[in-house]
């Protein structure tokens, strides 16, 4: 026989209120609300009103870091903006990105090999 399920919208609801209200990530939520992160993620695929707020939620941390990130560029404050870059990325999954563009004019053939590591003398021998 099933567990009978934690999730009461009369109680889950106001404190997930609370957790948007301070940004909370969903390790917190679970704390918060006493249950498994596994939990979480198993109430937002059954229960649409949970789902909204677990994303206005992830909204709101997300804003909290942007907005810690963005006053440490910008003006002169306490903090420790390793930690905020830390959070952005493995919390929020933000990722450096590095954009290249290249041109080439003309009829060049470029030949790209990628292949396992070659000693200096193949290399040489292939320059010769």
């Amino acid at each position: 026989m099933a567990r009978p399920t934690k999730y009461d919208p009369d109680t889950i609801l106001p404190k997930m209120a609370e957790a948007i209200e301070k940004g909370m990530f969903i390790e917190q939520l679970a704390h918060h609300l006493s249950v498994a992160k596994d939990r979480i993620y198993e109430w937002e695929q059954e229960y649409p009103e949970f789902r909204d707020a677990v994303k206005a939620m992830r909204d709101a941390c997300q804003n909290r870091v942007s907005d810690l990130l963005a006053s440490h560029a910008t003006e002169d404050r306490p903090g420790n903006a390793s930690v905020a870059i830390f959070i952005a990325k493995n919390v929020l999954g933000w990722r450096d990105r590095q954009e290249v563009e290249q041109t080439v004019k003309g009829d060049a053939s470029i030949t790209v090999n990628l292949g396992g590591a070659r000693s200096s003398g193949e290399l040489d021998a292939g320059n010769a």
